[in-house]
């Protein structure tokens, strides 16, 4: 005769087989960028938004806007054998509506040619102008300070669908200090379009200075704040940003000196979708 505790340990032996039998391993990645002198990106990028500016007058403007960019960059050397620098070149078409007048206007300009400095794990290590370009070094400090605020820092360990980590920077702003913080969560891993993919969702606040440039046609200063959320699609086996998409609404209280030399306040609001998609060139079949 079987005894009821023999039947109840069968039974619990059988469920126990049947669920190990169902469990399928978790899939995990470590994001790291990889870099090799030569190779090559081009990344083609929109926005697409609108911007209103008004001060104690009334509206100033308020525009459509719509940008195209393409970014091409290329590895250029590898420092301490661990850095890598990238160069990169940017085309800019730029199309505004003066929603007021109904005017509208199409730019096509060149940006300058800059160098980055990344470490493997996404650190911005340095920005700079490539040997044949310059500008302003406040146009690059404007650039730092984006980077390290939104763009993510891997972290060591390896990733699992539902982790998440942020990233915080004290930002001062005057004599106050103010806190960007941008939370990043594994959101799948998996084949996208064809490419093996950790997809990361974030959202968070970046607070960027207004630095007043005296060299400019209208000098400004202030801060932006700019409240973003989005998705990065980062391609673990070749290490390469493969997709972002995001939506960022900005305020930037600022003032701006007036050619009486008298500095005037004025607010500017802005939402913007943007959308960064890598180009893969096509292979002979």
């Amino acid at each position: 005769m079987i005894t009821s505790t023999a039947c109840r340990l069968s039974a619990a032996l059988l469920v126990g087989i049947l669920l190990s039998c169902n469990q399928v391993e978790e899939p995990s990645v470590t994001m790291r960028l990889t870099f090799e002198p030569g190779q090559t990106n081009t990344f083609q990028v929109s926005y697409i938004g609108e911007s209103i500016l008004e001060d104690s007058t009334g509206v100033l403007w308020h525009r459509d806007i719509a940008i195209d960019l393409q970014l091409d960059e290329a590895c250029v050397e590898l420092i301490n054998d661990t850095i890598g620098r990238w160069r990169q070149a940017s085309d800019y078409s730029i199309r505004r509506i003066d929603l007021l007048t109904g005017d509208t206007t199409h730019t096509e300009i060149a940006g300058p040619m800059l160098d980055f400095d990344y470490a493997p794990n996404g650190m911005l290590v340095d920005i700079q102008y490539a040997p044949e370009d310059t500008g302003s070094t406040l146009e690059l400090e404007s650039m730092r300070e984006q980077i390290e605020q939104s763009w993510p820092v891997f972290p060591s360990r390896e990733l699992r669908v539902g982790d998440t980590w942020s990233q915080t920077k004290t930002v001062a702003i005057g004599s106050e200090p103010h806190e960007a913080r941008t939370t990043f969560e594994v959101m799948s891993i998996g084949n996208h379009d064809g490419r093996d993919c950790i997809i990361l969702k974030y959202a968070g606040t970046l607070i960027l200075p207004v630095l007043p440039d005296t060299t400019a046609d209208l000098v400004v200063r202030g801060v932006t704040t700019v409240a973003t959320s989005g998705t990065y699609y980062f391609d673990y086996v070749n290490g390469v940003l493969v997709r972002q998409t995001e939506y960022r609404e900005l305020v930037s209280e600022r003032e701006r000196l007036d050619p009486d030399g008298v500095w005037r306040p004025a607010t500017l609001i802005g939402s913007f979708h943007v959308e960064m998609d890598q180009v893969v060139a096509a292979t002979d079949s």
